[in-house]
């Protein structure tokens, strides 16, 4: 088996919506390719069982290439030999799955199957359902699932597929290392209750051998339309790390996606408080309650920020006393008359803004689920700096009069904290008819693929305003023919603001995508997309991207050979809005393959 390439971009065009029956063919065109598509994951399987990003996704077993035996053809569902069988209407899950001892669901038969059998399952009367919904169906490699039969065990597939209903993830194989069909049914898969789940219809993880899908129609469950931080994609066969895969005959479905959830909003700064006035001195005494120096404004959570205490007012021969600070003003000298105390030499800095988040790229990674590429968080603001205090003015020293007590310094204000950073809008779930990742050989024929809506992108959280700074503490002025004025303290700095975080962009509705697929022979298939997803509205970051609809996606950018395909395309998500001063994004390309 190939190794998955860990970097795989998907090259995409705008089209006009068109409805076509075409042959393509042609050799690659670097010239022709535009748009990126980060689909930056691998598909390759690591030999553990660690939880996949999405919670709700199933966890993948390790890796087994062991070989099993093949299941042979439905020939044994005639035979009565190497085949369990199934009946709704008069089977029992307590008899054996003989022909004659029929059980009564297929969870049942595959519990009894091993490798190198078939199980046949006869469609319940009056057009009714299996009705299997509460857990997924997990398939053993080389076991194939016939249905189509009667209570006969005469088969018509055509007329008469066995109609099953699912789990929101239908059947499940792993390590398929035993050629495998799937073949006379209409499956329907159950359809999440939340938004964070996804849907898969048909999921196949890996193995060395080949799975015939034919005559057999597939619907993922459509997920619930609603914001989710993981949103779940809904995806009717996905198959990854597999040899040989054949589709023929069939219509798959995807259902719609969730959107993602908006950013949330930082949290704005606190304002710090105002600096103290300094207190007036006495032009005619040098008492130590006279010319006390104004304090620095406090701040209510964070004492780091309080401002600086101004000085006090010298006493008689005695100079004013410096400011607190790193840039305090200068106490007034002593003399007759004292001189006036200094302001701060310096106001003080303002926090730096936050940055804002990167834009989000159209799609995600598939790894191999979806999982979508979101907005970019705002980094935070830095809080402001405290403010220095005022000089004290000079005392009075007098020959003949009473000595004076200078005037106090007023305080500094007391800094702004930061506003800390909104965070990223989440991107919307995808709806993909098919995805088929790292394959040697795959065989499409006379399938018709049926994409959904997909969700929308949240909005970018706001980043939260930075907290004023405290106004600066004003020295006293009292008799300054005799004593000196107290020098006014410098405001405090103002907080930075958070930066805000860019929003999501609205998912993609998709026919097929197709990524390190070594052959691919397609002839006379369908593809029907619905609608992208609109991007999410942002204020002063990145809005996000409308969501692509697009019939054929190559994700390397690999040119394919599609025999006779019909196109019928929907319509492209909008870019979100910008409220402030951000940058627009683009809406959604449509085009029919994503090389061309």
């Amino acid at each position: 088996m190939k190794t998955i390439p860990t970097d795989c971009r998907l090259i995409t065009i705008m089209m006009a919506f068109v409805l076509v029956s075409c042959n393509q063919n042609g050799g690659k065109n670097p010239a022709s390719l535009f748009g990126l598509l980060a689909f930056a994951g691998s598909s390759s399987q690591n030999a553990d069982t660690s939880q996949p990003p999405n919670p709700t996704d199933p966890v993948i077993p390790p890796v087994n290439t062991t070989p099993t035996p093949p299941a042979p053809s439905s020939d044994v569902c005639v035979l009565g030999t190497d085949a369990f069988y199934v009946n709704g209407d008069s089977g029992s899950d307590s008899n054996l799955g003989t022909k004659t001892e029929p059980v009564q669901t297929i969870h049942k038969a595959m519990d009894l199957a091993t490798a190198g059998k078939v199980i046949c399952v006869a469609s319940k009367s009056g057009g009714n359902s299996y009705t299997e919904e509460d857990t997924t169906l997990t398939a053993k490699s080389g076991v194939s699932l016939y249905g189509g039969y009667n209570a006969s065990w005469v088969r018509d597939q055509i007329q008469n597929p066995t109609k099953w209903k699912t789990n929101r993830i239908g059947i499940m194989y792993s390590n398929l290392n035993g050629n495998t069909e799937i073949s006379g049914f209409h499956i329907t898969a159950k359809d999440p209750t939340s938004p964070n789940e996804s849907s898969y219809g048909i999921l196949v993880t890996s193995g060395t051998a080949k799975l015939t899908v034919k005559n057999v129609y597939v619907k993922a469950g459509s997920v619930p339309q609603l914001p989710s931080t993981t949103p779940g994609s809904s995806i009717g066969i996905l198959v990854s790390s597999l040899n040989h895969l054949i589709i023929d005959t069939s219509e798959i479905h995807s259902g719609t996606a969730a959107s993602g959830n908006d950013g949330i909003d930082g949290t704005n700064g606190i304002a710090g408080g105002n600096g103290e006035n300094g207190k007036n001195g006495d032009n005619d005494d040098v008492y130590i309650f006279f010319g006390l120096e104004g304090a620095g404004g406090i701040h209510p959570t964070n004492i780091s920020l309080n401002g600086y205490k101004g000085g006090r007012g010298g006493r008689g021969r005695e100079a004013g006393i410096n400011g607190e600070g790193p840039c305090g003003g200068t106490g007034g000298a002593w003399m007759d008359p004292g001189q006036p105390g200094l302001s701060p030499t310096c106001n003080a800095d303002e926090g730096t803004n936050g940055t804002n988040g990167i834009a989000a790229s159209v799609f995600g990674t598939l790894s191999p689920f979806y999982q979508p590429n979101n907005g970019g968080d705002g980094t935070d603001g830095t809080d402001g700096a405290p403010g220095s205090g005022g000089g004290g003015g000079g005392g009075q020293y007098c020959t003949f009069c009473n000595d004076g007590t200078g005037n106090g310094g007023g305080g500094g204000g007391a800094a702004g904290s930061k506003g800390t950073k909104g965070s990223g809008g989440t991107s919307g779930g995808s709806s993909m008819a098919t995805v088929l990742l790292d394959i040697n050989e795959v065989e499409l024929t006379s399938v018709q693929f049926f994409s959904g809506n997909a969700g929308f992108g949240g909005k970018g959280g706001n980043g939260g305003e930075g907290g004023a700074g405290g106004l600066k503490g004003t020295g006293a002025s009292l008799a300054t023919g005799e004593i000196g004025r107290g020098g006014n303290g410098a405001p405090g700095g103002k907080g930075g603001n958070g930066g805000d975080g860019s929003a999501g962009s609205g998912g993609s509705s998709i026919g097929l995508v197709l990524q390190s697929i070594t052959t691919l022979t397609a002839n006379q298939n369908h593809f029907q997309t619905e609608s992208g997803g609109n991007g999410g509205s942002a204020r002063n970051s990145h809005s996000g991207n409308g969501g692509h609809s697009i019939g054929v996606y190559s994700t390397n950018g690999h040119v394919y050979t599609l025999t006779g395909s019909v196109f019928q395309l929907g319509t492209v998500g909008s870019a979100g809005s910008i409220t402030g001063t951000g940058i627009q994004a683009q809406a959604g390309r449509k085009t029919n393959l994503s090389w061309e």
